[in-house]
Formats: C-alpha cells, sequence, structure tokens
C-alpha cells in the first residue's frame, strides 16, 4: 500500500506488486483432465470470481477505513 497525495487530500493505493498470485492446485488440475470438465471449470470459475469479489470488498473497506484517519 501506498499513500498518495491528490490535491488536498492523501489516497491509499494498492502497490499489486505485493498481491500473491493465484494457483490451481493438482486436485483442480486432474479435474479439467477429466469427462464433464466443463462444468468443473466453470464451477471453478464461479468460485474463484467470488473469492475476487470478497477480496476486493474487502480492500475497498480497508481503504476507506484508512482514508477515514487521515
Amino acid at each position: 500500500m501506498a499513500f498518495v497525495k491528490r490535491g488536498d487530500e492523501y489516497v491509499v493505493v494498492m502497490n499489486e506488486e505485493d498481491l500473491p498470485s493465484l494457483r490451481l492446485n493438482q486436485g483442480y488440475r486432474r479435474l479439467l483432465t477429466q469427462d464433464g470438465a466443463e462444468k468443473d471449470v466453470k464451477d471453478l470459475r464461479e468460485g474463484a470470481v467470488s473469492i475476487g469479489v470478497a477480496v476486493d470488498a474487502q480492500y475497498r473497506a480497508e481503504k476507506k477505513h484508512d482514508s477515514s484517519h487521515l
């Protein structure tokens, strides 16, 4: 995270280099090679999107909280 001054206020910005990379574990990799993998991939994608939405919401909540204390 970094604090950047924009006009008269400071804004908290996320340094994307600090974000972890997401990896697919061996179990999911095996699922991709099996019959019916399309549904599994769809389910996995929906789960990943849900996690991404939750992480983004947490980040925005922390950013809002942090900027209110400046």
